[in-house]
């Protein structure tokens, strides 16, 4: 939730009314920074994931106002999609995960005086084969609309984290933030956990559960009983 409300709050700068786009909408951190951005009032938000069932759990539970399908366009481009969505004026503040075609897809919209906030590349991470990780080939579209992209570390803002989790509490308990967890159980499974982060079918924050309550009661117990007959003969 951290990164998401510094990257949108302090990086994008979002003003009323704006456009928002957001891409891995459906993940941790996009789908907080969509709610953040409608919580300071934007206008529109517009997210991208890449099934179905994400779309829907997106627009349904009203994180974002469209969800686009980047995996089923049709006869259409992303950029395409991306304008019709947004509209003539373009989008004001750019959220980005994903890094790559997502990213130049975003540029060809923006509005200007836009904010594109680089989050994260995930689509550019582990490349293999010998594929070399690509840049946006359309930046000069920054100049031309005047527009800035930046970076950041959600510890550049480690002085203000008492404020943000005081603002994601009280939404959280206003019922005005919405989270969903991706949980794996059993610690042999941590790699196919983390592999869903990078191949997309995870919904949410992956949380990988070691064991359950009940198993890990149990386990605790043990454990107390260990302890005290090792205690019992020192």
């Amino acid at each position: 939730g951290l990164t998401a409300y510094f990257g949108l709050r302090r990086v994008g700068e979002p003003n009323d009314g704006d456009t928002v786009l957001i891409s891995g909408a459906a993940g941790a951190t996009g789908s907080v920074a969509a709610q953040v951005a409608k919580i300071m009032g934007c206008g529109k938000v517009i997210g991208t994931a890449g099934t179905e069932e994400k779309c829907r759990w997106l627009e349904e539970n009203r994180i974002v106002d469209v969800a686009i399908n980047y995996k089923r366009l049709g006869n259409k481009s992303l950029s395409r999609s991306i304008r019709e969505a947004a509209g003539p004026k373009g989008v004001n503040v750019v959220f980005d995960n994903v890094g790559g075609s997502f990213l130049e897809a975003a540029l060809s919209n923006l509005a200007r005086g836009a904010r594109v906030v680089l989050c994260g590349a995930i689509s550019q991470y582990n490349q293999s084969n010998g594929t070399q990780a690509t840049g946006p080939r359309n930046y000069m579209n920054l100049l031309v609309k005047r527009a800035s992209m930046k970076g950041f570390v959600v510890f550049d803002y480690r002085k203000e984290y008492g404020t943000a989790i005081e603002d994601l509490t009280t939404w959280i308990r206003e019922d005005r933030l919405a989270f969903s967890e991706h949980v794996v159980d059993g610690i042999e499974n941590f790699h196919s956990a983390l592999m869903t982060l990078f191949d997309g079918t995870n919904q949410g924050k992956v949380v990988l559960r070691v064991s359950k309550d009940e198993e890990l009661h149990a386990l605790c117990e043990n454990q107390n009983g260990n302890n005290e007959r090792i205690r019992s003969k020192l």
